[in-house]
Formats: structure tokens, C-alpha cells, sequence
């Protein structure tokens, strides 16, 4: 049974391994180890900013971490590569692959958009690589693709 609460300061660990399992969707020999990835200023910021600027939801399978969504308004000086403009906070989304393919990823968003919009959110944003099969639920629902960068998606979901 799946059970969705709130991110709590006890789950950084987790986190960091769903921004590793987000970043590195492909291929499993393109990964370099964790803590390497982690110490990029831009891609640890995933993490980094959520406590003081965001919130999250947690997927638990039988009291098992299996994926998690949140949401992170950074700041003016250290934008995300989903950045549309100020007062949207942009998502990150990420189930462990064990757990993939059972609708989590949908609950998921689901559950952030409502914490969202609660918060007094009328939109929220994603950055995602154009070949990550996510880009399908993204699209089913509500985000618009509103830019292209390179090999990425920029989405905008209106709440």
C-alpha cells in the first residue's frame, strides 16, 4: 500500500538519492559515484534549497521510501535550469526504480501540486532531458513544454 506525507529534515539521505536517480535516468555506466555529483554546486542545490525554500511529499510503500516530489522557489541569485520566472517554484520528481511503473510518479504530483497550491502557488515549473520517458506524465498532467534548452524541456504546469 502506498502511503504520501510530507518531507521531513530526516529525509536528506533519501533525497539524495532520488536527485541522483533523476539526473542520471539513462544509463547506469554514464554515473559517477554520489558524493562526486553531489558536490556540484548545481545539481546539489536540488536538495540543498528545500528546507529553507520549499516542500515535498515522500511516496512510502510499506513504510519503504519509494519515491519522492518537491518543490523549491530559489533564490533571485542561484536559479534552477527549470526557471520560468519569480514566484514559480520549480519541481523535481524521482521514484526508485523498483517502484516505477505503478503509477507513483503520478500520486506523486499529484500530492505536490495540491501542497503547492495550498502555499498559494499558481504555477510550478520543471527542467527534464527531452528523451526521459517522464516527460510523457508530465505531459498528461498539465505541463506545458515552454522552451527548449539545449537537450532539455522547460515545462510550466498553472495550478
Amino acid at each position: 500500500m502506498i502511503n504520501i506525507r510530507e518531507i521531513q529534515g530526516s529525509d536528506y539521505a533519501f533525497l539524495e538519492e532520488m536527485l541522483y536517480e533523476m539526473v542520471f535516468f539513462e544509463d547506469p555506466s554514464l554515473k559517477p559515484p554520489p558524493a562526486e555529483l553531489l558536490k556540484i554546486p548545481e545539481i546539489n542545490r536540488y536538495v540543498r534549497y528545500i528546507m529553507p525554500y520549499g516542500g515535498g511529499v515522500i511516496a512510502l510503500d510499506n513504510d519503504k521510501p519509494a519515491g519522492a516530489a518537491w518543490y523549491i522557489l530559489f533564490p533571485e541569485n542561484d536559479k534552477g535550469y527549470g526557471f520560468v520566472e519569480a514566484g514559480i517554484p520549480e519541481i523535481s520528481v524521482a521514484v526508485r526504480k523498483e517502484f516505477r511503473n505503478r503509477g507513483i510518479g503520478t500520486l506523486l504530483l499529484k500530492e505536490l501540486t495540491a501542497l503547492a497550491h495550498i502555499k498559494g502557488y499558481y504555477a510550478l515549473s520543471l527542467s527534464t532531458d527531452m528523451k526521459n520517458p517522464s516527460v510523457r506524465l508530465y505531459e498528461r498532467m498539465g505541463f506545458k513544454k515552454i522552451k527548449q534548452n539545449k537537450a532539455d524541456w522547460v515545462m510550466r504546469l498553472e495550478i
